[in-house]
């Protein structure tokens, strides 16, 4: 029953599921880490994933997870920006391509964060190089602890909120600032 309720949310959102994979697979070989397995898209909890080899450094980790979070943070929030322009506008109608367009952009956005795996293999890198870069460790210390806790929020809807925020909430904000006679 779990691998139910986990995997509806997924099916309902499985663009950012196949954009999640595809940035993620990008960075790998970007950075030169082998990709071993790839699953865009499947009927199974994960939805999808990518499976690739160990990074070698923890820049390298880094940009695995930070990366595709800062794609999906902003495609999500440009989508979801042009698709409530009509609804701050005298002129403009709401219709069935800026609603699709609000769904995409929140299904990107939902998807954002990297899986438990990566987060666990980020942590482990640090770990293991706190003694050769300790400046870069301290860095990344507040950036890993964002990510693992995010990461278990999302047994409780952090990554819907999350979504909400980048793709509902500020979008709002910022229109509103825009037309601001609405």
């Amino acid at each position: 029953m779990i691998a139910i309720r986990s995997f509806i949310p997924s099916l309902m959102t499985f663009p950012g599921v196949v954009l999640r994979q595809l940035t993620h697979m990008g960075f790998c070989r970007l950075l030169g880490v082998k990709v071993l397995d790839v699953r865009f898209f499947r009927y199974d909890t994960p939805a999808g994933y990518v499976l690739h080899e160990m990074p070698k450094g923890l820049g390298a980790a880094l940009v695995l997870a930070i990366g595709p979070l800062l794609v999906h943070t902003l495609v999500g929030f440009a989508l979801c920006v042009l698709a409530l322009v009509p609804f701050h506008s005298y002129d403009s109608s709401v219709g069935a391509l800026e609603i699709f367009q609000l769904w995409l952009g929140l299904s990107i956005a939902m998807h954002a964060f990297p899986p438990m795996r990566d987060g666990n293999n980020l942590w482990q890198l640090t770990k293991n190089e706190t003694a050769r870069h300790g400046a870069l460790v301290r860095i990344s210390f507040p950036i890993i602890g964002f990510l693992r806790i995010a990461q278990r929020l999302t047994l409780f809807g952090f990554d819907v909120a999350y979504a909400a925020l980048i793709g509902l909430w500020i979008p709002w904000i910022l229109l509103g600032r825009v037309y601001p006679s609405l």
